[in-house]
């Protein structure tokens, strides 16, 4: 009787097959009854359907460089095999299975391929032979597939649009950057971006002077809507789905576009240069905007045109957003002494905040799930400022560039997100708890970003 080889040992060594004809044929039902040598089988009756002097003694080897990898990076997949002759069943192919490889492929006897992960976590291949009577693992390894850095951080779960530094309109995330396919932002307007439908839609004003809208994947819809020179739009969620974005018309009224109904003018004049704000109420969009006269004015879902006896400093917009669970609405701007004044739906007067903005800039406002409303603003002083509905005034010391207003947004952690064109023309963010983060993505001269965030609460 023949002598068994002495099995190998190690961690790299490969698994042999080592009767795997008997071990096959066991498993589906057949007729062997017991293993024998290695690479031998006997039939139920004795007799022996591989020679005892076969040099059948499948062993493979994987070996992989580097092990681990950044998600984008690649890696060198290197096999080896041997004792692949004189088995019976005849071995009849060798396979591979993991990434950069079809599950399973049929590859030769051994070789190397450098492949790239396409997804983050723990990649595996695996090497094995195929008979008449199934396959066989010889071996099988793992390398870590680590994901990659953040692109941009301190976004805290949303997003920001803006103007890049070639003017093209552009979305980012933490772990990606999407730009828009349609013309480029028109010099001295600022897009806008909000969360419509459990993604973010963008609007901005063209080259072209047209009204465009962005959709998530960075495919723009020129509307042939024609708009102000040195306005911008301002888009919000319409409900469900649908979006609503105001604007100021090349007639100089303010219309709206809603993504479900099309274009209709609210036949409501309103100052040169100037630009609105919208929110969704209980009730439907509230727009905040300069009327012809600079006063401060709103549309107002339930009751139309509401004005405030209060002037807006000239150059400069108000800002608009919701209170939750209602039909009423808060409103930050700029008055001609340079002050931070609000006011609300409820109300016909303005409040003085005590707080003194940069000449030529706008408020940004955002309200919080507890139904706390907090105004990003340049300070006189250069710097970003947060002030809340409670009092709370937060200094940043982070300069912005001359001209340009901040944006601001609900922070997926609680607290709230702001982000601004720094001196440097980069975006700069502030979030709460976390501070300031510089950013490398580049924004167009003297333009403004819009902070955006999905889970912004409810109406």
């Amino acid at each position: 009787m023949s002598k068994s080889r002495t099995a190998r040992t190690g961690s790299r060594t490969g698994s042999r097959l080592a009767g795997a004809a008997a071990v096959l044929a066991l498993a589906l039902g057949g007729l062997a009854a017991t293993a024998g040598p290695a690479g031998a089988a006997t039939t139920a009756g004795g007799t022996a359907v591989t020679p005892a002097d076969s040099p059948c003694d499948p062993v493979g080897n994987i070996n992989l460089a580097p092990t681990t990898i950044t998600l984008g990076g690649q890696i060198t997949v290197q096999w080896t095999t041997r004792g692949l002759t004189g088995c019976n069943p005849a071995i009849l192919s060798v396979l591979m299975s993991g990434p950069g490889f079809d599950s399973p492929e049929q590859v030769s006897t051994s070789g190397s391929r450098v492949v790239t992960p396409t997804q983050a976590g723990v990649a595996a291949w695996t090497l094995s032979v195929a008979s008449s009577l199934g396959q066989t693992q010889l071996d099988r390894q793992t390398a870590t597939v680590n994901p990659p850095p953040p692109l941009v951080n301190g976004l805290a779960g949303g997003a920001v649009g803006f103007a890049d530094s070639s003017a093209v309109e552009t979305k980012a995330e933490t772990n990606s950057i999407t730009p828009s396919t349609g013309l480029h932002v028109m010099s001295g307007t600022n897009p806008s971006l909000y969360n419509v439908g459990g993604d973010y839609e963008g609007a901005y004003q063209g080259t072209n002077g047209d009204l465009w809208v962005v959709d998530a994947s960075g495919t723009a819809t020129d509307l042939g809507l024609g708009m102000a020179a040195g306005t911008s739009p301002s888009i919000t969620t319409a409900g469900s789905a649908g979006f609503a974005v105001a604007f100021q018309a090349n007639t100089g009224q303010l219309w709206v576009y809603r993504s479900q109904t099309g274009a209709a003018s609210l036949k409501l004049p309103m100052a040169p240069r100037t630009s609105p704000s919208a929110t969704l109420t209980r009730s439907g969009v509230a727009i905040a905007y300069v009327g012809q006269n600079g006063d401060l004015a709103a549309f107002d879902p339930v009751l139309g045109f509401g004005g405030y006896t209060a002037p807006v400093a000239p150059g400069t917009s108000p800002a608009i957003t919701f209170v939750v669970g209602g039909d009423s609405y808060r409103i930050a701007y700029q008055a001609p002494d340079h002050t931070l004044r609000t006011t609300d739906s409820t109300t016909a007067q303005t409040f003085a905040t005590g707080q003194t903005m940069a000449t030529g800039t706008s408020p940004a406002l955002t309200t919080l799930p507890g139904n706390q409303t907090v105004i990003a603003f340049g300070g006189s002083d250069g710097t970003i400022r947060t002030l809340s509905s409670t009092g709370a005034l937060t200094g940043t010391n982070a300069q912005f560039l001359a001209g340009t207003s901040p944006s601001i947004a609900p922070a997926s952690g609680g607290g709230v997100v702001a982000v601004w064109d720094d001196i440097n023309s980069h975006l700069g963010t502030f979030v709460t708890g976390t501070g300031v983060t510089p950013t490398p993505l580049v924004l167009a001269g003297g333009s403004s970003p819009s902070m955006a965030q999905i889970d912004n609460g409810a109406r």
